[in-house]
This record gives C-alpha cells, sequence and structure tokens, in this order.
C-alpha cells in the first residue's frame, strides 16, 4: 500500500514538474470550423524564447456552412507578464508574419502584434482570406521571429492573444463602369504629326487646323465632320505632302506654287474640309491673270485635271474650296488667248438693176401737102386734113407693162441683196 502511495506520488510531482516547463509557443488544435457570420478563435502563448528564435504555426480555416464567404482576420486580448518589471515588453521584440492562398492585407509584414488589426471593421488596418467556398478548407500560416536585438531585456517574460476569424457574407459583385474606348486619328500635314480625338463612326471631335511651313495653304476640317475610309469605317491616319512630280497641267496653262498630295487615297469627309490657297500675283506666269486662276484636282480615272467650285479674293489673293475626297489638288492658271484675227470679207459687186425699156416715141404727124399756086381765084374757104386719132389704150397698156416689169426687177434685186448680206 505504502509503495502505491509512494508511486502516486510521484506521478503528482512529475505532471507538476511537467507542467511548470515554459512552452515557447502555444496554440489551441485546428481546424477552425466556420459558418456564414460565425466566428472562431486561436488562443496563443508566447514565453520563455530566446533572442533570434522563430517557428511558424499553421492553421486551418474550414467552411463548414452552405455558404461562400470571405474570412476577415484580427487580433484580440493581448496580454503581457514583465517578470522583471524593467519595463521592456515582450511584444515590443516579436514580429509576424502570416502566409496562405487569397490572403490579402494592407500592412508591410512582418510587423508587431499591435501593428496586426484590432478589430473585425478592417480599418484602419485589415487581413483577410478574400474567398473560403462552402465546405472548402485552407491553410494559414503564421510565422514568427524574436528580433536579436532585445538581449537580454526581456528575459522571463511572456505574452498571450487571440487571433479571432469571422467568415462574412460575400459583397455583390462589382459593377465596373467601362468608360467608353477612345479613338484617334493620326495626322501628318506638312510634316507635322499629331493625334486628334475621333469618335468610333469617325466623327472629328475637334476642329483641325494646320498650315503649311510657308503658309500657302491652310487646311480646316470643323468639329462634328464624318471622316471615313475607302470602306467607310472611321479614317484612322491622314496625311497632306507635297507632290514632287504632280501630272501635266491642261494646255496652255500652268500649276502655280506647288501640288499637294491627299491621302489615303478613297477618304470621304462630309461636310467637306476647307483649303485656303494663297497666291502672289507678283510671280504669275505671263499671259495669266489672276481671274483665269481655277482650283482642280486630278482625276486619276479621267487622266485629267478637273475644276471644282471654288472663291478667288483678288483683294487677299486668296482662292478658297470645300473638297470631300482626296487626291492631287493644286492651282492651275490659264494663259490668255487672244483671238486670231480673221480678215475683212471681200467686198461684194453691186447689183445692177436691169435696164428699163424705153418705149418707142409715136411717129409724128404727116406733114401738110403745100397749096399749089393758082391764079388767084375768088378767095374760097380750105378745107382742113383732118388730123389722125391718138391710141390712147396702146400707150396705157405700154406705161403699165413698164412699171411692172420696173417693179418685178427691184423686188429681185433687194432679195438677192438680203441673201448675200
Amino acid at each position: 500500500m505504502k509503495k502505491l502511495m509512494r508511486i502516486a506520488l510521484a506521478v503528482v510531482i512529475a505532471l507538476t514538474l511537467l507542467g511548470s516547463l515554459p512552452i515557447p509557443v502555444r496554440a489551441e488544435s485546428d481546424p477552425v470550423d466556420l459558418v456564414l457570420g460565425g466566428e472562431g478563435a486561436t488562443s496563443w502563448q508566447i514565453a520563455n524564447i530566446a533572442p533570434g528564435q522563430s517557428g511558424a504555426k499553421t492553421v486551418t480555416l474550414h467552411n463548414a456552412g452552405y455558404a461562400d464567404g470571405w474570412v476577415t482576420i484580427w487580433i484580440t486580448d493581448i496580454q503581457e507578464t514583465d517578470y522583471a518589471g524593467d519595463g521592456a515588453w515582450l511584444d515590443d521584440y516579436v514580429v509576424f508574419n502570416a502566409s496562405g492562398d487569397r490572403l490579402r492585407t494592407n500592412l508591410s509584414l512582418p510587423v508587431k502584434i499591435r501593428e496586426l488589426p484590432q478589430n473585425a471593421t478592417g480599418k484602419p488596418n485589415y487581413l483577410m482570406i478574400e474567398l473560403l467556398k462552402a465546405g472548402e478548407t485552407i491553410t494559414l500560416i503564421w510565422h514568427w521571429n524574436f528580433l536579436a536585438e532585445a538581449g537580454n531585456k526581456v528575459q522571463g517574460d511572456s505574452f498571450s492573444f487571440t487571433i479571432n476569424y469571422r467568415l462574412e457574407e460575400l459583397p455583390p459583385p462589382p459593377v465596373y463602369y467601362e468608360s467608353p474606348p477612345i479613338y484617334y486619328v493620326e495626322t501628318n500635314l506638312f510634316g507635322l504629326v499629331e493625334n486628334y480625338r475621333i469618335s468610333y463612326s469617325g466623327e472629328i471631335l475637334k476642329t483641325i487646323e494646320v498650315s503649311s511651313k510657308d503658309g500657302i495653304l491652310t487646311i480646316s476640317i470643323p468639329k462634328d465632320t464624318i471622316a471615313l475610309d475607302k470602306d467607310g469605317r472611321r479614317l484612322e491616319n491622314l496625311k497632306v505632302a507635297v507632290d514632287e512630280s504632280p501630272p501635266l497641267p491642261p494646255k496652255d496653262a500652268h500649276i502655280i506654287g506647288l501640288a499637294y498630295n491627299f491621302g489615303p487615297s478613297g477618304a470621304t469627309f462630309d461636310p467637306g474640309l476647307t483649303l485656303t490657297w494663297r497666291y502672289d500675283p507678283e510671280v504669275l506666269p505671263e499671259r495669266v491673270k489672276e481671274e483665269n486662276l481655277v482650283l482642280a484636282y486630278y482625276d486619276q480615272e479621267a487622266g485629267k485635271w478637273m475644276e471644282i467650285e471654288y472663291l478667288v479674293d483678288t483683294e487677299k489673293n486668296t482662292i478658297t474650296a470645300s473638297i470631300n475626297h482626296f487626291t492631287t489638288f493644286a492651282i492651275i492658271g490659264y494663259e490668255v488667248v487672244s483671238p486670231p484675227v480673221i480678215p475683212p470679207p471681200p467686198p461684194v459687186p453691186p447689183v445692177l438693176p436691169e435696164p428699163i425699156p424705153i418705149p418707142p416715141s409715136p411717129p409724128p404727124p404727116k406733114p401738110t401737102p403745100p397749096t399749089p399756086s393758082v391764079t388767084p381765084v375768088p378767095p374760097v374757104s380750105p378745107v382742113p386734113t383732118p388730123a389722125e386719132e391718138t391710141n390712147w389704150p396702146l400707150i396705157g397698156g405700154i406705161i403699165a407693162g413698164v412699171l411692172v416689169i420696173s417693179s418685178i426687177s427691184y423686188f429681185v434685186i433687194r432679195r438677192r441683196r438680203a441673201k448675200k448680206g
């Protein structure tokens, strides 16, 4: 009996001595089961550790519910013991880190225990597992390190704390309001490269106005102009440059200044873009006047220059036009051609009227025969010879005929002259 009592006493003493031995790091068992809205915790105690020591502790989190969630993590119940009473605290020399899938934090780990989140609000610091699916288990590893700089300051000190876990309901998925894409048309106008905003449908969003380096040509594309390529899609690039070898001008014409090539070919504009071309009247070719200047483009299919509607300002010495397609454009000056000298027509010989026949004179009256001399006799009254009668109807008919012939001749002569005139 005494022997059994001695054995029992030895066991009690052994257990007492074993319980009095310091335990460096101790935490509750895994796993930590969580349900939506529920909490779990792990209590830790750190004591009897030497400077420079480090270690790790694994915690398993299990979603025991039926809904997915996210886990927020925070620290509570920090308690410290300063055995030496020197005012040095162990938690000032132990730093913590954590690692695991889907772990998110705004902290620059490792940190001291009091720098870890101290509440579940996530303010000002947060430590969380962004997703723990229903029935899923995830592993979280805690790393600790006792800084060597502590020396003997905290010998025999200890502290404990609780790490809390709460499974939160997932927030609704964020709604991303995607901003509309931004499109640009790249321009190379007279060697100046720029990018201008354009809508998906080809609408120019800001007025484009550029002049050549010599100020001769100015291009203006108003805001809201629809600029499309040959396939009807928004225009992606635009180029205007000097045409070093333009097509020959028409006969008796000159290209005034420089010709410019507009590209890409087939590009269209609605409304048309505006060209303002300047010219120097003092250097116009001989026999080319300002009023004979035109603005034209070269038609590749027709193989010739085609005039467009334009406005010449002889005071400002400019030509302005609106164009809605791209090709080669230039000012064309036509020479003033003197009209040929036409010799006067030869004189027309006068048309003489036909001679009018003169009617014959009537025959003279027959002379009265002389009276023979006779012996005077007693006077006897002479009996006169009756005069011959005048044929008046004949004379009237002749005169009438002459008048008719004269009238006919007069009208014939006038008609011939009218035809020749």
